[in-house]
């Protein structure tokens, strides 16, 4: 199941789920990959949280039948702040119109353990159907180079904005993992090839319209009609 939660509910659910992520992304990031607390990176009662967390953020979660969460990434429209443009700038050689309609995702994370085969292409679906929704143009991203190979295989365009960077660690060879910006489509060619490649029978995007819609000062979104038309709701 998918939630769509804002950084400033005060729901007890909604809180219960922001914070089953913060664990998921301190398990991930801090216990698992090696990243150092401090410059902007804080680990607070087992969570995780960074300078980017805030209540203007849309966080797309995943969680199992009993309400565990095993996957989610952080939704951030760039003419706020963001990773990639304000502290990875240098990964990209034009610069981006830093507007509303251009997103990025960060702080994308599954348990491999308890999230399903197909997560990747189910985050990814949640993502698009999220900004055809809500006239996304493109998603951004400051992206480890090892999941662009599977996302190639989704068929989900993207171009890379600009050189590459050493994140510190190394993989099973001892060879450095390489983060590059990156910059993504958003179209319903895209979800219709993530949903085809991934397997997934239908969208994601009615519940979270339905969370959406009641979260305060979200734009209601205004062309869903074209969601209908082109087969994808």
């Amino acid at each position: 199941m998918f939630h769509l939660v804002k950084g400033d509910t005060r729901e007890d659910f909604e809180l219960e789920i922001l914070k089953g992520m913060h664990r998921l992304r301190k398990r991930i990031f801090i216990d698992e990959q090696g990243w150092k607390t401090g410059d902007g990176v804080y680990v607070t009662n087992g969570m995780e949280h960074d300078d980017f967390d805030g209540d203007d953020i849309f966080y797309l979660i995943s969680t199992t039948e009993d309400g565990e969460v095993n996957a989610g990434t952080r939704l951030t429209p760039i003419d706020k702040p963001n990773l990639l443009c304000d502290v990875y700038k240098h990964l990209i050689e034009e610069p981006i119109n830093r507007s509303p309609t251009i997103w990025e995702t960060s702080r994308f994370c599954a348990d491999p353990k308890k999230a399903p085969k197909n997560i990747m292409a189910q985050l990814v679906a949640g993502m698009l159907e999220f900004g055809l929704a809500h006239e996304v143009e493109n998603f951004v991203s400051l992206s480890d180079t090892r999941i662009e190979k599977p996302l190639d295989k989704l068929g989900w365009p993207r171009e890379r904005l600009g050189g590459t960077e050493p994140t510190g660690e190394k993989t099973k060879r001892n060879l450095d993992v390489l983060a590059a910006g990156e910059i993504f489509d958003v179209s319903y060619q895209s979800l219709s090839n993530v949903r085809k490649a991934g397997k997934i029978p239908g969208p994601l995007l009615p519940e979270l319209l339905k969370q959406a819609n009641s979260a305060q000062n979200f734009q209601q979104p205004s062309n869903q009609k074209g969601l209908t038309e082109h087969g994808l709701t």
